[in-house]
């Protein structure tokens, strides 16, 4: 973000996942957490959010959505607000 070019303000999201992939993934992954019904649901298409002009600058993603999620739960888990079994 040191670039001169960079002005402005960008939303900087990898992924637009929906409420349902992230409820399904969790629940696949981390069966201890209970997933409402209600979050398996919802619609086909995340925010949609498009950051290919930070990507054109140069910019790169460290992080995927597997990451981001497990990092969320452990995080979580962490803090207290969820528990590890």
């Amino acid at each position: 973000m040191e670039k001169q070019s960079l002005r402005g303000r960008f939303i900087c999201a990898s992924v637009d996942p929906t409420m349902q992939e992230m409820a399904n993934y969790y629940q696949e992954n981390y069966a201890q957490l209970k997933i409402s019904p209600e979050l398996m649901g919802g619609p086909e298409r995340g925010s949609n959010c498009d950051s290919s002009k930070l990507m054109e600058m140069g910019f790169q993603y460290k992080y995927d959505l597997k990451r981001i999620l497990d990092d969320s739960v452990n995080c979580g888990i962490r803090v207290g607000a969820l528990s590890p079994h």
